[in-house]
């Protein structure tokens, strides 16, 4: 059997999720500039100030959001996703990662 034909929407998808995935390498290699115990220069949007770990975990969580954007517009191509239908759990974990190390290091810096 063979899979159906791509879409432009599909396309566009994979474009949007591939390009997350950029801003998720580019934090990640801004995360791996910064030296141990110093906070980064200037501070993040949304998120100020944080240091190489927090950077670390936040890029992360972006590359995993792009990866699943695009994998969930063509998963014939990309098979290894969460499904469409547990979006919530993908999301939700995310949340939580990126929520609990800002909050560990303002807990720890005060």
């Amino acid at each position: 059997m063979t899979p159906p034909p791509v879409s432009i929407a599909q396309i566009a998808a994979v474009v949007v999720g591939v390009g997350v995935m950029a801003a998720g390498a580019r934090l990640m290699v801004l995360g791996r500039r910064i030296e141990p115990g110093q906070a980064c220069e200037p501070p993040l949007p949304l998120v100020g100030a944080v240091r190489k770990s927090t950077i670390l975990t936040l890029s992360i969580c972006v590359l995993v959001l792009g990866y699943h954007f695009a994998a969930w517009a063509i998963p014939h191509w990309l098979a290894l996703h969460v499904p469409a239908r547990r979006w919530w759990m993908l999301v939700g974990g995310v949340v939580l990662a990126a929520a609990g190390s800002v909050l560990a290091e303002r807990v720890e810096r005060e």
